[in-house]
C-alpha cells in the first residue's frame, strides 16, 4: 500500500483521459498529473472516425481516409453518394493513437500513467474551492490498498446510472474478403427501423481485402455486447457477406441526448457530454474540449474555483444542440418512422452541408 499526491488525477486513461494529457503535455503544463488505467495494457479494441478539411496530429495518424460516403434505405434502395471534395472520413485506429499519446509522454515527468488500477472510493473536492493554493483534499483509493490525492479529479468513467434519450449501440468485426470497394464508406447502409428504432450497418473498407463490418442501433435502452455480437454476425448472413477470417471485433454503447445540466463539474469526455448528441461522433470534440481545458491548466496562477475551472461550453453552439434534442425526440416518439428521417437528411442535404452539419458548423441556411 502507498499513498501519493499530486496536482490532478484523470481517471481513466481512455480517449479523453490520453488526450487530455497529451494537451497538458503540449502546453507545457508543470503541474503533476496522474492517469489512473483500469486496463492492464492497451489493445486494437476500437477505432474513431472523423471528418475535416485541414491537416492535423489525428490525420497524420490515420490508417484510412475517404471522400465519399453513402446511405442506403432498406436493402434495395439506390444509395444516395456524397463526395467530400476538401473534405476527408478519417479512421484512426486505437492502437495507433494509444502508442502515440504514450509516446508523446515518455520524457515528460510532469505525467504519469499507471495501469492495472481498479477504484473503488473516489472523493471529490468542493467545487467552490479554488485550485491555486488549494489542499490535495480530493482522494482515490485502488483494490491494491493505494491512496491517491489530488487538488483536482477529472473523471472521464461513463458513468451507469445518468440517462440518456436514446442509445447507440453498435458492434464490429473486422474481416478479410475480396468484396471490398476501397474508395467509398457505406455510412448507413440497409438503413431501417422497427419498433425498437433505427438499424443500420456500416461498412470501413480499410484495405481492397479488409472491411470493418458494423451494425449499429438507435434504442431507447442500451443493447449489450452479447446481443449486439449475435444481430451484427445475424446481419452479416442475412446480406450474405462473405469473409475468410476475423482479425477482431469491438463494441460500444452511446449515450445520445444526456441531460447537460446535471453533468458533475468532473465529469469529462462521454461522462462530460462531449459526443454530439444527434450522431455520437466526438473524437475531434474532444480533442478541442482537452486543449482548451489545458490552456486554463496551465496559466501561471489559476484562481477560478474547481466548477469554472472545468466549465466548457462554447459560444454559439446552443442552437446545434437545441436541434439535436429535437431530432432526437423526433426519433424516440416515432421510431419506425426513424430510417426514413436519416435518409432524408442525407438526400436532402448536398455534400457541404452535410460535412458542416456533421462538424457542428451548419448555417442556418443549410437547415
Amino acid at each position: 500500500m502507498r499513498s501519493t499526491t499530486s496536482d490532478i488525477i484523470i481517471i481513466g486513461g481512455g480517449c479523453s483521459g490520453l488526450a487530455l494529457a497529451y494537451a497538458l503535455s503540449k502546453a507545457s503544463c508543470s503541474l503533476s498529473i496522474r492517469i489512473l488505467e483500469s486496463r492492464s495494457h492497451y489493445s486494437n479494441d476500437r477505432t474513431w472516425c472523423f471528418w475535416t478539411k485541414s491537416k492535423n496530429e489525428w490525420t497524420e495518424l490515420a490508417c484510412q481516409r475517404w471522400n465519399k460516403w453513402s446511405f442506403q434505405l432498406g436493402d434495395e434502395g439506390k444509395p444516395v453518394v456524397h463526395q467530400g471534395q476538401d473534405w476527408f472520413y478519417y479512421c484512426l485506429a486505437a492502437k495507433d493513437y494509444y502508442h502515440f499519446v504514450q509516446q508523446s509522454l515518455l520524457h515528460n515527468y510532469h505525467i504519469k500513467l499507471e495501469m492495472n488500477q481498479t477504484i473503488t472510493e473516489v472523493q471529490y473536492a468542493d467545487p467552490e474551492q479554488p485550485f491555486s493554493g488549494a489542499k490535495p483534499e480530493a482522494m482515490v483509493k485502488t483494490q491494491a490498498g493505494d491512496t491517491y490525492q489530488a487538488k483536482l479529479i477529472i473523471d472521464t468513467r461513463q458513468p451507469i446510472d445518468r440517462q440518456s434519450m436514446l442509445y447507440q449501440s453498435f458492434f464490429g468485426i473486422e474481416i478479410k474478403t475480396n468484396e471490398a470497394s476501397p474508395d467509398i464508406v457505406s455510412l448507413m447502409h440497409n438503413l431501417r427501423a422497427d419498433k425498437d428504432g433505427v438499424r443500420f450497418n456500416y461498412i470501413l473498407p480499410l484495405t481492397p481485402n479488409r472491411v470493418l463490418f458494423e451494425h449499429t442501433r438507435f434504442s431507447q435502452n442500451p443493447i449489450d455486447k452479447q446481443s449486439m455480437e449475435a444481430q451484427c454476425q445475424d446481419e452479416m448472413r442475412r446480406i450474405k457477406c462473405q469473409y475468410k477470417a476475423i482479425f477482431r471485433k469491438e463494441y460500444g454503447c452511446l449515450p445520445m441526448g444526456m441531460d447537460q445540466n446535471n453533468i458533475p463539474y468532473y465529469s469529462a469526455g462521454t461522462a462530460g457530454g462531449a459526443l454530439r448528441d444527434a450522431s455520437g461522433y466526438g473524437f475531434l470534440r474532444i480533442q478541442s474540449w482537452a486543449e482548451r481545458i489545458a490552456s486554463k491548466l496551465s496559466q501561471p496562477e489559476i484562481t477560478l474555483p474547481l466548477n469554472q475551472l472545468m466549465a466548457d461550453k462554447p459560444e454559439g453552439k446552443e442552437w446545434i444542440t437545441w436541434l439535436d434534442m429535437l431530432f432526437l425526440k423526433t426519433i424516440k416518439n416515432n421510431p419506425s418512422d426513424s430510417a426514413s428521417y436519416f435518409f432524408r437528411l442525407a438526400k436532402n442535404l448536398n455534400s457541404q452541408q452535410f460535412m458542416r452539419f456533421m462538424t457542428d458548423s451548419p448555417s442556418k441556411m443549410d437547415l
